[in-house]
């Protein structure tokens, strides 16, 4: 995400070590699932590797879909 315009994966380290990246939805009903190509295992994936706050975690989180009755 921080890869580009002179900042490349070196970078992107060495700030990642000293910042936290936050990933905050723009509207309460934003998921990640909501974006193209991107689906419940990926979601999963992307907030697992950034290490938000467990209250933005939630937030972003693609709602559980209902189970079967």
């Amino acid at each position: 995400m921080l890869i580009g315009n002179g900042v490349g994966p070196a970078r992107s380290e060495a700030i990642l070590e000293k910042f936290n990246l936050i990933l905050q939805p723009k509207y309460p009903d934003n998921h990640l699932c909501d974006c193209k190509g991107i689906g419940l295992k990926l979601a999963s994936t992307i907030l697992e590797a950034l290490e938000l706050p467990d209250e933005v975690t939630e937030k972003a989180a693609c709602p559980k879909p209902p189970k079967p009755k």
